[in-house]
Formats: structure tokens, C-alpha cells, sequence
């Protein structure tokens, strides 16, 4: 039998993945009509939606980086040397490589 506390927390991960579903469409709708009717995109909120992405990634590594028995040393020196190559602009697979490549010298040294 599916505990009670499982079925909810089940339940209201569905309802928000579909909630910011939603959202994502109907905010895409509105800005796309918006710029046919005034003919220019609005940089800012552009710009928000960009900076908005980045946030919801980066909360995802860091809940996944993060587990409730501490965090391992190795993984967020992975992370942070992924984060660095990221901000300086490196190709995707250059920055994931090296990252791992950290990651796995690092928990072969400890």
C-alpha cells in the first residue's frame, strides 16, 4: 500500500509540473502577441526570462548536489569548476568533461 504522505507529495509534483507548464505556455502565447502587435520585442523582459532559466537550473544542481547527508567534497569541486568553465563560456562538452574529469580525480585522490 502507497503511503499517504508518498500520494501527496506525488500529486503535488504533478500539479506543478503541469502548472508551470501552463504558465510557460500561456506566458510564450502573450509575448508573442504582444510583438505582433507593436512589431519589437521587449529586451527586458527577455533579458528576466534568460536570467529566470538560469535560475531554475542552477536550483536544480544544487538540490542535486546537495543531499541530506552533507555534501560530498569532490562532487561540489566537480560542480565548481563546471559553474567556472560555464561563466567563461566554454563549449557544453568541454565544460561537462571537465567537471567529471574533477569530479573523478578528485574521489580517486580521497
Amino acid at each position: 500500500m502507497i503511503a499517504p504522505t508518498l500520494l501527496i507529495a506525488c500529486v503535488l509534483l504533478v500539479v506543478g509540473t503541469y502548472v508551470s507548464r501552463a504558465a510557460g505556455v500561456l506566458i510564450g502565447a502573450r509575448r508573442r502577441d504582444d510583438r505582433e502587435v507593436s512589431g519589437h520585442r521587449d529586451a527586458r523582459s527577455d533579458r528576466y526570462l534568460d536570467h529566470a532559466v538560469a535560475c531554475l537550473l542552477a536550483a536544480v544542481v544544487v538540490t542535486s548536489v546537495i543531499s541530506p547527508a552533507g555534501a560530498e567534497p569532490p562532487l561540489v569541486a566537480g560542480v565548481a569548476v563546471g559553474a567556472v568553465l560555464a561563466w567563461c563560456r566554454c563549449p557544453l562538452p568541454v565544460t561537462v568533461l571537465t567537471a567529471a574529469a574533477a569530479t573523478a580525480l578528485l574521489r580517486g585522490i580521497s
